[in-house]
């Protein structure tokens, strides 16, 4: 079984309603199964960050990834998800506050 590896986040400060670029997201499609580490690196006061996917890379095609939401006021998890689209981003909610800081890892199976 062949896997790839993915840094999605470098060590950045997160803010509200916030996503990925457009030329930085990751095309997953040949991929069954992700599991993503989410390092909090320094905790916030609120907010959350999740993994959203979409069949194509356009700006209204984006859809949250159920299951795949960590808090940002802690130390962060690890979450994993099947059954997604082909491209993989990561967003923030509405919450977010305090200047979090956090870094996401991916590993992709087939």
């Amino acid at each position: 079984m062949a896997s790839r590896y993915v840094r999605l986040l470098d060590p950045t400060v997160l803010v509200a309603s916030s996503s990925q670029a457009k030329e930085d997201v990751v095309d997953l499609g040949a991929y069954t199964t992700l599991v993503a580490h989410v390092r909090v690196l320094k905790a916030g006061g609120a907010g959350n960050v999740f993994l959203q996917h979409a069949a194509v890379n356009e700006v209204d095609a984006w859809v949250t990834l159920a299951g795949t939401t960590v808090a940002l006021n802690g130390t962060g998890g690890v979450v994993s998800a099947t059954n997604f689209l082909r491209y993989v981003r990561w967003a923030t909610d509405a919450l977010v506050a305090g200047a979090p800081v956090a870094l996401i890892d991916i590993v992709a199976k087939e």
